[in-house]
């Protein structure tokens, strides 16, 4: 998603220009007339860019599939590898027998 915001040279600038902001660093020592500004004058911190619905829901669709093909293969190795285990048990106990 962020990748396809930064194809297109505008949404590339705007979202590199909105990235920097007062509150992305938390200063201290700072002059006393700098902080009385700061308090006064300090807005809430956010995002400024919105970013479109669109790609937010095709994202969230991605994430979704990304996290079933996570289970799945999770579940696949698991049963593979308690297939190799009862096999192995299996052949341990056949030989165990002869």
């Amino acid at each position: 998603m962020l990748g396809q915001l930064l194809l297109r040279g505008d949404k590339k600038r705007k979202l590199i220009d909105e990235g920097f902001n007062r509150h992305a660093n938390h200063d201290t020592n700072l002059p006393e007339w700098f902080a009385d500004d700061e308090r006064k004058y300090r807005g809430p911190a956010g995002y400024a860019m919105d970013l479109p619905e669109d790609l937010m829901e095709q994202a969230r669709h991605r994430l979704t599939l990304t996290l079933a093909l996570t289970l799945a293969l999770t579940l696949a190795v698991t049963l593979a590898l308690a297939l190799a285990l009862a096999l192995a048990l299996a052949l341990a106990l056949a030989l165990a027998l002869s």
